[in-house]
């Protein structure tokens, strides 16, 4: 799925389990409706399984198995005695692991690794820091602000085993699954720039790793310093939940509930935050260039000579603090809360989320926000 055109466009897929239905849908009307071809693929949790079999062209396998899953076919459950005490997690993730093994086959994995771009979205449990692998030799050019470590680290995916453990990684919702541990070499060692020795290194040999959405719920960052033209972020959660889908469960609510909404307000939150920095920054530059082009007004109307008050603008419009690079945001999300839980598995459920993607992906294509990648 590579294009020829020069400038890049990027898959970005939000994590939400179950609700993967829904980017399904979604990915079903770019892919084989729109037409829309990518050159980056990213994704965190559910969105990590899609984004690498997206860029293989294995979209139909993919529709397949979002309808037909079923919970069991995901998680097991454990006693929540034994789990909260002696175990990991609350479940095992056995189920899922096979579902990844058995679909990441040898030849897939072999071209994820040669022939795309593909960027799975992870949380470092030991420094808490988001940590993106990518395929290809280099991280993205943007990854660094004046040199200075900004809580996000890019590590390389060399092998088949690295790109599944990954991809394991960011699907591991913390409490519910188990961490995932990625083992890695010295040199992969990330330091923060005011760091003079590996005392203090970020990233370690074989550390353990957990759902990348408790940081990063869709990786637009790695598609932003990944340098794309446009973006196609497919969210799993709606912009606001009207009253009556608020959460509705035990009276008085029990731990696990409470524990599973807590963990879902603050995800939606950290998904809220991601998208609301690109649209702040936007609204910033928008402002800005309006007082400049009302100030140009201003001193045409009072002083006259237009033509030479146009030339010095023109000049300073090369040099303006907020005049980076822009690109195309789309972003595709439902209306509404989408039907069950992000960790239930229902068939019908899938479809009808899947129906859902499909037609807020033709709505999402007609309002694309053009958006200002700073710092470029």
């Amino acid at each position: 799925m590579q294009n020829s055109n020069p400038q890049k466009s990027a898959l970005v897929i939000a994590s939400g389990g179950a609700h993967g239905a829904f980017a399904m849908g979604a990915v079903d009307y770019l892919v084989n409706v729109a037409r829309k071809e990518f050159n980056v693929f990213a994704g965190t949790s559910t969105g990590a399984l899609i984004a690498p079999l997206v860029a293989t062209g294995n979209t139909d396998l993919l529709l397949h198995i979002y309808q037909s899953v079923q919970t069991t076919d995901i998680l097991s459950s454990r006693p929540a005695i034994n789990a909260l005490t002696l175990q990991d997690a609350l479940n095992s993730a056995e189920p899922l692991y096979t579902l990844i093994n058995d679909t990441f086959t040898d030849a897939r994995c072999t071209e994820i690794l040669n022939d795309h771009r593909v960027f799975i979205a992870t949380v470092n449990l030991a420094s808490g820091n988001t940590v993106v692998f990518h395929t290809g030799e280099h991280a993205p050019t943007h990854a660094y602000t004046n040199g200075s470590y900004n809580s996000l680290a890019y590590l390389p995916i060399k092998d088949k085993n690295t790109l599944i453990q990954s991809i394991k990684a960011s699907s591991a919702i913390p409490i519910y699954m188990p961490p995932v541990q990625i083992p890695s070499d010295e040199s992969a060692c990330i330091l923060p720039a005011s760091s003079a020795n590996g005392e203090d290194c970020i990233i370690h040999p074989a550390d353990w790793y957990v759902d990348g959405g408790v940081r990063e719920v869709a990786p637009l960052r790695a598609a932003i310093d990944e340098g794309v033209h446009e973006i196609y972020a497919i969210l799993l959660e709606p912009l606001a939940l009207p009253r009556a889908n608020r959460f509705t469960g035990e009276d008085p609510p029990r731990v696990l509930s409470t524990l599973g909404r807590m963990i879902g307000l603050f995800l939606n939150e950290v998904l809220e935050n991601e998208v609301a920095n690109a649209r702040a920054s936007e609204q910033i530059r928008r402002d800005f260039t309006d007082y400049i082009n009302n100030l140009k007004s201003t001193l045409i109307a009072k002083i006259g000579q237009a033509e030479a008050i146009e030339e010095v603008f023109d000049e300073l419009a090369s040099v303006q603090p907020l005049s980076g690079e822009p690109y195309k945001l789309y972003v595709i999300r439902p209306k509404e809360k989408l039907p069950g839980g992000g960790r239930e598995f229902v068939p019908q459920q899938m479809s009808y989320k899947m129906e859902l993607g499909w037609q807020e992906a033709m709505e999402s294509l007609k309002y694309p926000m053009t958006l200002l990648r700073t710092g470029s």
